[in-house]
């Protein structure tokens, strides 16, 4: 009797709990369908939705629901990133403008901080810095002279080479301008271009004598572009020097002035064409007495020109 019990018994029980199963995956798979959607919603994919098809009255209701709030949640996060968007354009736009106005303090230097910034992150991009690194780079070098605001317009516009005195008064903007910066809390990673982009890689440099790896990485690169573009935009004290020429310029200065490993990453940008001057054979060229003149103030050792 026992052993028919236990044979009738057995097979029941198997039948029974494979349909118990098949009944728990039915009626589970709705829900967790709902589940997944809501570990995509948690995960920042707010577009998604729950599939009703198969689902019980009261689960369909719930479903529903949850739909209707993943397409708000979509609709706002929409209009949090257009408005973020468009804040970050206006914050662009107003550094961009700034520079620019900055620049039109004196009529020669016209567009040079947006040449500096594209030259810096070209040189950046070719270091391998990663794109969020770039654009750091980029706003950095767009604001590295805004402390010229602070320099007298005499000394800025002046149509000769600056006396020692005078070059002195100009050194100051690197200083003025991270003071101006100092308080943006935006912009607190870009002050080190402002202040240190006439840094000398052997300590030569201003305002602050630093050397070596001592320099933040963006004021080295800063560093290469600025003098790329100084001396290759015509000015009233020189002509524009040709890319080749100014190429020469800042090859013999690497390990004095600038940093062996930004101008490699310069160089291979220059062979790739993806640095040109501003206004490349405008004018005669130089001869290389002349270049060795405007290195040598670059420097430091002589009295700078702008």
């Amino acid at each position: 009797m026992i052993v028919s019990t236990v044979v009738a018994t057995v097979p029941l029980v198997v039948l029974s709990l494979g349909f118990a199963l098949l009944a728990a995956r039915w009626m589970g798979r709705p829900i967790q369908r709902l589940a997944d959607s809501t570990h995509e919603i948690a995960a920042g994919s707010f577009g998604g939705r729950v599939d009703l098809k198969g689902m019980s009255f009261d689960l369909a209701d719930l479903a529903e629901d949850f739909n209707r709030m993943s397409g708000h949640l979509e609709s706002y996060v929409q209009q949090l990133r257009q408005a973020a968007q468009a804040n970050r354009d206006l914050f662009i736009g107003s550094l961009r403008a700034f520079a620019a106005a900055i620049d039109a303090k004196d009529p020669y230097t016209r567009g040079h901080s947006e040449r500096v910034a594209a030259v810096s992150r070209t040189i950046a991009r070719h270091l391998g810095l990663a794109e969020d690194v770039q654009h750091r780079v980029w706003i950095g070098a767009l604001l590295h002279d805004v402390g010229k605001i602070g320099i007298e317009d005499t000394i800025l516009r002046k149509e000769s080479e600056l006396t020692t005195a005078e070059y002195e008064q100009m050194k100051l903007h690197t200083v003025i301008g991270a003071e101006i910066m100092t308080p943006i809390e935006q912009l607190k990673e870009m002050i080190p271009a402002i202040r240190w982009h006439h840094e000398n890689w052997n300590g030569r440099g201003y305002p602050d004598g630093l050397r070596g790896e001592q320099i933040p990485l963006v004021a080295r690169i800063v560093a290469v572009a600025d003098t790329f573009d100084a001396i290759t935009t015509s000015r009233p004290y020189k002509q524009a020097i040709q890319t080749q020429i100014a190429v020469e310029t800042i090859t013999r200065l690497t390990g004095s002035r600038f940093d062996a490993k930004i101008v490699t990453a310069f160089l291979r940008a220059v062979q790739a064409g993806d640095v040109r001057a501003a206004d490349p054979a405008d004018g005669a060229v130089r001869s290389r007495a002349e270049v060795e003149a405007r290195a040598a103030a670059q420097r430091g050792t002589a009295a700078a020109p702008h």
